[in-house]
């Protein structure tokens, strides 16, 4: 998983190895500018699926860059959608995920800032960073009033060469109603450096399910 030039934009998660994620070259923006869509129902906001050009990586989310080493996380394509009674995650990456040293695979839908109540992340990682190979968990983080609560959900994380992937029960986080998601992964390096990636509702061909 090597990274390449783009452009950056600002990954607007602080994930728990101190990311700012960003990097998408953008081809057809057509993401709205609300934060929250017309009906906050389930039935009206499915979800979402971003397509990420690869070889975007960076290790710096204020500026564009070329990143040869070390290696990272390349997404190729992230979703978030519901599906019956689930929200269904997956991301695939330019590469296999077991390679890279403390993954971390990071969705957000919403804006904490603006709609705290209808925000909500949530992170996949390793249990032990060291061993991607190993057990995972998937930790929610809500706003609701403007305070952050973390829960781990216990839900199971299937990750098969290039590709991670997870359901958690609607019944277990806020209402899906954005219009905004953004996602990203990250990775830590023996040098100390996090090269990241993202994909977002702004940056990105995105479709709306």
């Amino acid at each position: 998983m090597r990274g390449g030039a783009g452009r950056v934009g600002r990954f607007g998660l602080v994930a728990a190895l101190a990311v700012a994620a960003v990097a998408c070259t953008p081809t057809n923006h057509s993401a709205s500018t609300s934060t929250v869509g017309q009906q906050t129902t389930l039935a009206k906001n499915a979800g979402y699926t971003c397509h990420d050009p690869t070889g975007d990586i960076s290790v710096d989310p204020a500026a564009a860059g070329k990143l040869t080493e070390p290696a990272g996380i390349d997404l190729v394509t992230a979703s978030a959608l519901v599906q019956g009674d689930v929200l269904a995650v997956s991301f695939t990456t330019n590469g296999p995920i077991a390679s890279v040293a403390q993954p971390l695979f990071d969705v957000q839908s919403g804006d904490p800032s603006t709609a705290p109540d209808l925000s909500f992340e949530l992170r996949a990682q390793p249990v032990d960073p060291a061993k991607p190979g190993g057990a995972w968990s998937v930790v929610l983080h809500t706003f609701k009033g403007g305070n952050e609560a973390k829960t781990d959900l216990g839900v199971p994380v299937s990750v098969n060469a290039d590709t991670l992937s997870y359901q958690v029960p609607l019944t277990q986080i806020p209402a899906v109603a954005s219009l905004q998601w953004q996602f990203g992964a990250s990775s830590s390096q023996p040098n100390g450096s996090v090269p990241f990636d993202d994909c977002s509702s702004f940056t990105a061909e995105t479709t709306t399910s």
